[in-house]
């Protein structure tokens, strides 16, 4: 199933309409979606949205959330990895 990265403004009370012209381009054109497809809308706060498409145009598509569920599979801890310069610059391409 596709997911699409979406702006919070796309939802609204139960249904998303997506204007983005890349999305749009992606799921008229690259994907070519009808109406009755399924898709999941990732809003980036940690919760899945299971959608269904009602309506698509060339300027919008509109899609119902049919369900909606918190997204379990980004990990509880941050992890950061600093490489220190290497005296020669040369095994500078051997760290990377």
């Amino acid at each position: 199933m596709q997911r699409f990265f979406l702006r919070s403004g796309d939802f609204l009370d139960g249904k998303i309409i997506i204007k983005d012209p890349d999305i749009l381009h992606q799921i008229n054109k690259v994907l070519r979606m009808r109406v009755g497809d399924k898709f999941i809308a990732l809003d980036n706060n940690d919760y899945d949205f299971f959608c269904v498409i009602e309506n698509v145009t060339g300027v919008t598509v509109t899609a119902a959330i049919t369900d909606k569920k918190k997204n379990l599979a980004e990990p509880d801890f941050y992890l950061a990895l600093y490489q220190a310069m290497p005296k020669k610059i040369d095994l500078f391409e051997l760290v990377l």
